[in-house]
C-alpha cells in the first residue's frame, strides 16, 4: 500500500468512527428527551404529612385497571379513583368505548385503609406535563393491592406568571377537608 492509499484508509475509519459516534449520541439524547423522568417529591409539602403512615379513606373509592402504556409505575399497577377526581369523567368515557384501555376492578368503601409509602412527579417526555403522583397500598377484604393515585394539578396561570407555589390539590380520599394552598413542587429530572 502506498503512503496515499493509508492516509485515505485512515481518513475513512476516522469517518466511520466519527458517524458512528454520532448516530449513538443523537440516539442517547432522543431517548433522554423523550423518556417519561420522575422524580421523588415525599420531601416536599404536602405530600411531606401524608407518605409514610396509613390513612382511612373518608369516602368510596374506585380501583381501575389500566392498559400498561399508561401505567406510571409497574409495582403499582392499580389506579386509585374517586367521584370527585377531576380525572373520573375522563374514566368513565374510556371504559364506555367499544376496545376500553381501562377496567373497574372494585368498589372500595369508605373506612378502607389505604398506606401511602411515597410521592413521585412524573413527566411525559413527549407533552412535558408533569403528573404528581401517591403510591401506596390499599388494604381490603384480606387482600393488598397495589395502587396509584394522581393528585394534584398545576395553576397554569400562576405557573406563566412566575408563581413558586402553583400547584393545588383536590380533596383527595384520605383527607377529611380540602386542602386550599398551592404548593411549590420540583420539576422531575432526567435519570
Amino acid at each position: 500500500m502506498s503512503p496515499k492509499q493509508v492516509r485515505i484508509s485512515k481518513i475513512i475509519k476516522i469517518l466511520i468512527f466519527c458517524l458512528i459516534a454520532g448516530i449513538a449520541l443523537f440516539v442517547l439524547m432522543l431517548y433522554s428527551s423523550i423518556k417519561t423522568k420522575s422524580t421523588n417529591i415525599s420531601r416536599y409539602e404536602p405530600f411531606r404529612a401524608y407518605v409514610g403512615k396509613t390513612w382511612v379513606l373518608q369516602c368510596e373509592t374506585y380501583l381501575f385497571q389500566e392498559d400498561d402504556s399508561y401505567v406510571l409505575s409497574k409495582k403499582h399497577p392499580f389506579t386509585l379513583m374517586d367521584r370527585e377526581h377531576e380525572q373520573w369523567t375522563y374514566f368513565q368515557d374510556r371504559m364506555a368505548l367499544d376496545q376500553s384501555d381501562v377496567k373497574l376492578i372494585l368498589k372500595i368503601p369508605a373506612g378502607t385503609e389505604f398506606t401511602l409509602r411515597e410521592a413521585v412527579q412524573y413527566t411525559n417526555g413527549v407533552s412535558g406535563f408533569s403528573s404528581p403522583t401517591v403510591l401506596g397500598t390499599i388494604s381490603y377484604d384480606k387482600k393488598h393491592y397495589p395502587v396509584s393515585y394522581r393528585w394534584g394539578t398545576l395553576d397554569l396561570a400562576k405557573s406563566l406568571g412566575k408563581v413558586e407555589n402553583c400547584w393545588k390539590f383536590q380533596q383527595a380520599p384520605w383527607q377529611e377537608t380540602v386542602d386550599t394552598a398551592h404548593y411549590a413542587l420540583p420539576d422531575a429530572e432526567w435519570w
